[in-house]
């Protein structure tokens, strides 16, 4: 507390904030599990924009499966530590620059994915999201 000796916007706050669960199943039939979720968050007051930088810290995304065949997920949280306030973060995905950027940011590897999980790889001319079938004949332990 200030008791009115100092200035309002000279005041200093700063915030971090961290989610975590482990161990998430949804649905009875349990078609989607993950062993870790989360997130942190850190800010400080705004400077003369009046809107608060947000940075994350750790942030992290493993185990997850999909009726047993595991995902690699690769998160893409640099652009949003570059661009740290809500006013960047929309300047900067008005540029093709960011679009691209953020598309290559983080790649999909399908086919390495499925091969891991012990499916096969999708067919030439398959179309995105529509992989054939796993090649598998009993789900995973």
């Amino acid at each position: 507390m200030s008791n009115h000796q100092a200035q309002e916007d000279s005041l200093k706050s700063s915030t971090r904030v961290k989610a975590e669960i482990r161990t998430l199943t949804v649905g009875r039939k349990k078609r989607l599990t993950a062993e870790r979720l989360s997130a942190e968050m850190m800010s400080h007051s705004p400077t003369g924009s009046g809107e608060p930088p947000i940075m994350l810290g750790d942030v992290a995304v493993t185990g997850v499966k999909i009726d047993g065949f595991e995902l690699m997920v690769e998160l893409a949280t640099g652009i949003f530590n570059e661009n740290d306030t809500r006013a960047k973060l929309l300047t900067a995905a008005d540029t093709p620059a960011f679009v691209k950027k953020l598309r290559t940011a983080a790649p999909v590897h399908e086919d390495r994915a499925r091969r891991s999980a012990g499916g096969a790889a999708p067919r030439a001319g398959s179309s995105p999201g529509r992989s054939p079938a796993p090649t598998r004949s009993t789900p995973p332990s």
